[in-house]
């Protein structure tokens, strides 16, 4: 599953839907804004319906996450990865920080 940037096959509709956040109650995150970069499957036999998000702190000028997100059923994973391994499943379907990716040690507050 190769990941691309969505900004990279749709540069003018990207930007204008990529979202930034900034955080107030949470000192760790409070006085910065992150941008969320898109990147899907470009994998054209696959059906993953997975997206990953790369979080780039305006501060730091770096990415301080990926969050991985499925947004289908924990069924529909099970069935498109032909395994119902609950510790699979879990990383497949919902929020997760992407284990394959260099975290930050903001990743788990951005989650």
């Amino acid at each position: 599953m190769p990941y691309e940037p969505f900004i990279e096959r749709f540069g003018e509709l990207a930007w204008k839907e990529t979202r930034s956040l900034s955080f107030f109650k949470d000192p760790r995150l409070a006085g910065d804004e992150f941008r969320f970069i898109e990147l899907y499957c470009n994998d054209e036999n696959c059906d993953c319906r997975r997206v990953m998000f790369d979080v780039l702190s305006k501060n730091r000028q770096k990415s301080v996450a990926v969050i991985a997100y499925g947004w289908e059923s924990r069924e529909f994973y099970a069935r498109w990865y032909k395994d119902e391994d609950p510790e699979i499943i879990d990383q497949m379907q919902g929020p997760i920080l992407n284990p394959g990716s260099l975290q930050s040690e903001l990743a788990l507050a951005l989650l």
